[in-house]
């Protein structure tokens, strides 16, 4: 077992006892980004902003993953959320810029 898999297995036995870790979530998120296993780092980001709905940075991070997958309108819906929230966000901006050029552009 390598070091990301044992930290899955250790994230996903503290989620059993408490689900609403974020941090748990979180890494749990990042790690199976790092494994390129973005389904389940979806899942994991969706709980992340489901716990902590009124931040920004995890609703831009949503976004990333979204756009890793190649769904534009969820990243996009989830850039104007982080905006809505934090609209001074120069990266959330630059990062909504670039999905609505690429929807616009044809790009999916």
């Amino acid at each position: 077992m390598n070091n990301r898999e044992g930290a899955i297995t250790v994230y996903q036995k503290l989620l059993k006892f408490n689900p609403a870790s974020v941090e748990a979530h979180r890494n749990l998120s990042n790690i199976y980004l790092m494994e390129q296993r973005y389904p389940e780092a979806l899942a994991e980001q969706r709980d992340v902003v489901r716990l902590k709905p009124q931040d920004a940075s995890e609703h831009n991070n949503l976004g990333n993953l979204f756009y890793r997958i190649h769904d534009l309108d969820n990243a996009i819906n989830e850039y104007q959320e982080a905006l809505r929230l934090d609209p001074n966000n120069v990266g959330t901006q630059r990062n909504l810029n670039a999905m609505l050029q690429m929807k616009a552009s044809g790009i999916r």
